[in-house]
């Protein structure tokens, strides 16, 4: 039998892994959803993206891909159960809607956010 053979035999026998994870309670659960809103309803909108900052800085999760998980259940489930309003986070950008030059006006004042474009006010606009 070659070295090779030896290494993926059906005679290997696997341990368990050393490394015990921590699994949060239902309670650091609780306390980390009440946080999450308090964060949100101060700062909204937010992204998934920005309330995992702040929740890394206020000490709820540790800045890691585990970390951004449970921020991103977490506000899943909230909105979910109704608790966090649609429109409290979830935005990461207004979408980008090209204009032609034929279109003008109508265009620029239909892409705006408030109905009001810096350029007409502009001088020759």
């Amino acid at each position: 039998m070659s070295e090779t053979e030896d290494l993926a035999g059906d005679d290997a026998v696997y341990e368990a892994s050393p490394i015990k994870r921590h699994r949060s309670t239902r309670a650091e659960v609780r306390a980390r959803r009440v946080a999450l809103l308090d964060i949100i309803s101060a700062m909204r909108p937010m992204t998934v993206r920005q309330a995992f900052y702040q929740a890394t800085v206020a000490g709820l999760v540790e800045k890691s891909e585990a970390g951004y998980s449970k921020v991103q259940v977490d506000l899943t489930v909230m909105r979910k159960m109704g608790i966090l309003p649609y429109d409290w986070y979830g935005h990461a950008a207004w979408p980008m809607v090209g204009c032609t030059s034929a279109e003008g006006r109508r265009c620029l004042r239909s892409t705006s956010i408030t109905g009001t474009t810096p350029w007409t006010s502009a001088r020759g606009w």
